[in-house]
């Protein structure tokens, strides 16, 4: 089984966990995780997290092997996680790519739009 922490914490420019703008997002992630699962026949749990400060607590405890971040404000957050606990997925999803970082993406993830993106976002 997948257990899968989503953290709904952090802001960047105007958008913040605080005042809900991510609360569709993690709808449509939980959607699609659950539609997913119900066609790999894998299963799945997953849990909402409203600080990044508890993630930590739920991965020793077993409650999570891979942990999506809603907001670029946790990445040093995330980067301490991934030391901390290296054999867990971390993701951090972001609208703006850092600048001067490397950008590191599966090839089966691909898709046109996303080529696009990279190419003239």
């Amino acid at each position: 089984m997948k257990k899968i922490l989503i953290v709904k914490d952090g802001s960047f420019g105007l958008l913040s966990a605080e005042k809900g703008d991510y609360d569709s997002l993690i709808e449509s992630i939980i959607r699609s995780l659950n539609e997913s699962a119900k066609r790999l026949h894998r299963g799945t749990k997953i849990k909402v997290l409203n600080k990044g400060d508890d993630v930590a607590m739920n991965i020793a405890n077993g409650e999570g092997d891979m942990v999506i971040f809603l907001s670029r404000s946790m990445i040093k957050c995330a980067r301490d996680l991934k030391i901390q606990f290296p054999r867990t997925e971390i993701f951090v999803l972001t609208g703006l790519i850092p600048e001067n970082e490397v950008v590191i993406l599966n090839k089966l993830w691909l898709s046109p739009e996303m080529i696009e993106n990279m190419a003239f976002s």
